[in-house]
């Protein structure tokens, strides 16, 4: 438009209505800038379209269930149209659906039938010699796959003895005695015996060592399980002392590692790296406030000790930017256990010699004093002996339902057994595959695998 032809009326009144139009604009644009929409007296929420996404969070792993490996696949699918019968084109795999089930058959029984010919011409009979040692052991009728099989029940599943022919007769329509089950397990225990002493040996090679006691009994006759355990080995020992003498054989003057344990006296005879348990302390510490509720000075120490212990289980360790050599770092950590060590002592020492509820755990921790925070020098060392706690705990529970063994072969069938069926389950093995390449080896004359190299 030629603003020079326009009248001067014309363009003075198309100012005045854009300067009002500009007015109503800046009041409209102050109204939404407050968020008070016109003839509203409140301010609604906003619009969900309008509303800031959130980033999701990534979870640390999916709830959702994987489909497994599947055996047989069975295709679904029209070849043409079921309403117009029309011809298909261009198929795709719409769903998945996995249905999971498990062979129920009766056991193979296979008789193999040696026949004996005459040989007309050099006068003599002659029959084959079949070779079975790729299928059972010695004249054993029982595959050794029934034989891990059955092994498994009884160890991994801690099933009795009367539960697994139960099992084998419900399932595979198997019938096999009582006596015939329990000389099986026998057997592989037998079998497995070199393997047993190589977990024994392996103990020795282990930086770490967990140890505990638990009472047994063998027909009738207390004895003890000797339980010595790290992160990938489990070895039991039975015998009828809890005497001293029983680390020596097991441990020896040979092991260089830390040895973890309770209290027990048993464990003095070891006279090299050694860390004492702090969930013994503190329950004993426990029960004795439980026991004397109104000691002022009992609750006093027990508190002390208490918050040390928390701070000696949240030490960092050293700065490793202050101190970036490992030696000087390893230096560092010694000293802060003598630190803490020293603490300790301040606190117990003046109620070492006065008649008063803590006088024992006190005198206990002076006499202990160098083997109660080797978990701070050593940062691979436990504060406390759960791990063995723990792998005890299948045997307590076995003594508790059984009473026990009732022989000498029994006792050492049960503990070889739990022995290496607890070592692989510390590997994470599959302990029927195991079992069976251990008697497949054994039937074969082949090296019997051993579980020291895989530590």
């Amino acid at each position: 438009m030629n603003l020079d032809t326009v009248p001067r009326k014309t363009l003075i009144a198309l100012i005045k209505s854009q300067q009002k139009r500009i007015e109503e604009l800046e009041k409209r644009i102050a109204q939404l800038e407050r968020k008070t929409p016109p003839g509203l007296p409140f301010h609604p929420k906003p619009s969900i379209k309008l509303k800031r996404k959130k980033k999701r969070r990534k979870r640390g792993q999916g709830y959702a269930r994987k489909l497994d490996r599947p055996t047989h696949v069975v295709k679904h699918a029209y070849s043409n149209c079921p309403n117009c019968k029309g011809k298909l084109y261009q198929g795709w795999l719409k769903r998945r659906r996995q249905i999971i089930d498990i062979p129920l058959t009766p056991a193979t029984i296979t008789e193999h039938q040696i026949f004996e010919h005459w040989c007309h011409s050099c006068k003599s009979k002659v029959s084959p010699k079949p070779d079975f040692t790729s299928h059972v052991l010695g004249k054993h009728r029982v595959s050794m796959r029934l034989m891990s099989y059955i092994a498994v029940l009884r160890e991994q599943e801690r099933k009795p003895f009367r539960e697994i022919q139960s099992h084998l007769k419900t399932f595979f329509h198997l019938t096999l005695s009582l006596g015939e089950i329990i000389e099986i397990c026998h057997t592989v225990a037998n079998k497995a015996l070199p393997v047993y002493k190589d977990l024994g040996k392996d103990i020795l090679l282990s930086p770490v060592v967990h140890a505990d006691e638990t009472g047994w009994r063998e027909d009738g006759v207390n004895g003890y399980i000797w339980n010595f355990n790290t992160p990938k080995i489990k070895y039991l020992v039975y015998k009828k002392t809890r005497s001293k003498q029983v680390v020596k054989e097991v441990i020896g003057k040979e092991f260089e590692g830390v040895l973890v344990t309770d209290f027990y006296t048993a464990y003095n005879t070891h006279l090299g790296y050694h860390q004492r348990c702090w969930v013994h302390l503190m329950r004993d510490i426990k029960k004795l406030t439980e026991n004397n509720p109104r000691n002022k000075k009992l609750g006093i120490w027990a508190r002390k000790i208490k918050r040390l212990y928390k701070k000696a289980k949240d030490y960092p360790g050293p700065d490793p930017g202050k101190y970036p050599n490992i030696t000087a770092q390893q230096r560092k950590r010694w000293h802060d256990a003598v630190i803490f060590r020293n603490k300790l002592l301040a606190i117990c020492r003046p109620y070492i010699n006065q008649d008063v509820p803590m006088k024992t755990l006190c005198q206990r921790i002076d006499k202990y004093q160098d083997e109660l925070f080797l978990f701070i020098a050593n940062p691979n060392v436990p504060s406390d002996n759960n791990s063995a706690e723990r792998s005890l705990r299948h045997s307590v529970i076995a003594r508790k339902i059984s009473g026990g063994t009732r022989s000498k072969k029994g006792s050492k069938t049960k503990f070889i057994l739990t022995s290496l069926f607890g070592t692989w389950k510390l590997q994470n093995k599959n302990p029927f595959h195991e079992c069976l390449n251990l008697l497949t080896s054994v039937s074969t004359n082949q090296p019997i695998p051993s579980l020291v190299s895989e530590v």
